[in-house]
């Protein structure tokens, strides 16, 4: 008894259960499959809820520059420029859910949150000179992401 804790604390022992470990990997061919099969699922799975992610902001991107839009007369340059970052957020959109088609899912619009009604109330109630100045934020980082 003393021979085999002795050999344990130095290491020459070793265990061996008759249940393999869930962790090491198995040589078996079937269980191989599972494991590959489960781990595309989840992955695609991963970049499905990315993609709902990404058209939900941009869909909310989209209202929120009409809103602001909106807000300007309608012959001025920052309502053209708002109505144009419109456009490109539903274009942006009408993309992600061709990718989402080419996976065989179908995207339903998940409800607003709350940042959402925050943003929007914010623009409908924010001074013209606030939004002259975000707009035109908005508008050099976008061009620098263009070029």
């Amino acid at each position: 008894m003393h021979k085999i804790l002795l050999a344990s604390l130095i290491g020459f022992a070793t265990t061996s259960s008759a249940v393999p470990s869930r962790n090491e990997p198995s040589n078996d061919r079937w269980t191989q499959d599972i494991a590959r099969r489960r781990r595309i699922h989840k992955g695609l799975r991963l970049l499905k809820r990315k993609i709902n992610r990404a058209i939900r902001k941009e869909r909310e991107n989209a209202v929120i520059h009409r809103v602001l839009a909106r807000r300007f007369p309608s012959e001025s340059n920052e309502a053209s420029v708002l109505r144009l970052l419109c456009r490109r957020a539903t274009r942006r959109v009408k993309r992600l859910k061709d990718v989402l088609a080419e996976f065989h899912a179908i995207w339903h619009p998940p409800p607003r949150t709350w940042r959402f009604y925050a943003r929007y109330l914010g623009m409908l109630y924010a001074p013209r000179r606030w939004l002259y100045c975000r707009l035109k934020m908005k508008t050099k980082t976008q061009l620098v992401n263009i070029t």
